[in-house]
């Protein structure tokens, strides 16, 4: 039996919309600190410049 993979042979994980949210969603929050700095996060920021 041949040894058990974690990855099946045609596996391409940049194929895959969830890793590619994901990814998108980490860039965006890696830019909104080299912008606002990190004492702020994009959601306690959304609140404060668009309050209801």
């Amino acid at each position: 039996m041949p040894p058990a993979t974690d990855n099946p042979p045609n596996f391409r994980r940049y194929d895959e919309p969830g890793h590619l949210i994901r990814r998108a969603q980490q860039i965006a929050v890696f830019k909104f600190h080299e912008v606002h700095g990190r004492h702020v996060t994009p959601i306690q920021y959304g609140h404060i410049a668009h309050p209801a």
